[in-house]
């Protein structure tokens, strides 16, 4: 058995309202990345740049850049390796921190067209569980005790956030929810 331990990534997301609309000429992504590392320019200076190494650095700015990453690869290299340690015992977080608007809300919930983290992972926990049933023999008893907690932090209070419902009735509220978004 191995555990991820900690992983950090750091996600460069597209522009958004207000800086769709500004000027092309006075607006400039000052973040490059590449694999694991982020390169941030100073806009004041022409040689400030400081250089920042992750284990992973999505660039998910512009779906047109050939390193493009898409909610689909977010899952894939980070979800699905929560969701392998919690299928052997281990106890799973994500932690997603960052100023208002940067991208944390679509990286963990997404949209209906391109659903996050938690849906993709908790449809995989789901189909994994049904599974361990169907291989199960009929004598046996198989039981999958399944937690799910979903909170942010804001203005330094814990809201929990999505349905408190019985374990017996999270199937439907799983399915229900995958490409949903949590409300205020």
């Amino acid at each position: 058995m191995s555990a991820a331990n900690v992983t950090v990534a750091v996600r460069c997301r597209p522009w958004i309202g207000r800086q769709n609309e500004a000027d092309e000429a006075t607006r400039r992504c000052i973040v490059t990345m590449s694999d694991s590392k982020v390169i941030v320019e100073d806009p004041e200076s022409q040689d400030g740049v400081r250089t920042f190494e992750f284990d992973h650095a999505i660039w998910s700015h512009n779906p047109q850049d050939g390193h493009y990453k898409d909610q689909t690869w977010v899952y894939n290299n980070i979800g699905k390796k929560l969701l392998d340690d919690a299928t052997v015992g281990y106890n799973s977080v994500v932690f997603a921190y960052g100023q208002t608007g940067s991208g944390k809300t679509f990286s963990m919930a997404g949209s209906k067209d391109q659903p996050g983290i938690t849906p993709l992972l908790i449809g995989d926990l789901f189909k994994w569980r049904a599974a361990e049933i169907a291989k199960s023999k009929a004598s046996e008893r198989i039981n999958v005790n399944v937690k799910l907690t979903y909170c942010e932090i804001y203005m330094e209070k814990v809201h929990t956030r999505g349905p408190s419902v019985p374990v017996s009735s999270i199937d439907q509220v799983a399915l229900a929810s995958a490409g949903t978004r949590p409300t205020r």
